[in-house]
């Protein structure tokens, strides 16, 4: 079977393209119709995104796991134990 010859785009089935057009038309219906919503929403949602950048950008190095190497050179006051060696 060769599938070269029998695959074909996305725009070549007419049901996609009626489909995209339908979602497209009530798309723009749908952000016409609840536009007052949608820009009362944006300073909340920037708020989230920035919130949200920031944990990911921005909390550098905690919440590293420590190796069971690490675990067995610790002291119990956080210090290394003499003679043991740092990584």
């Amino acid at each position: 079977m060769d599938h070269e010859k029998n695959s074909r785009g996305f725009f070549a089935s007419r049901a996609n393209v009626v489909l995209l057009v339908f979602l497209g038309v009530g798309g723009f219906y749908l952000v016409s119709e609840h536009r007052a919503h949608l820009i009362g929403a944006v300073p909340l949602l920037l708020a989230f995104g920035l919130c949200l950048g920031m944990h990911f950008f921005m909390h550098g190095g905690h919440g590293k796991h420590k190796s069971v190497h690490d675990e067995e050179d610790a002291q119990p006051g956080g210090g290394k134990k003499p003679g043991g060696h740092g990584h």
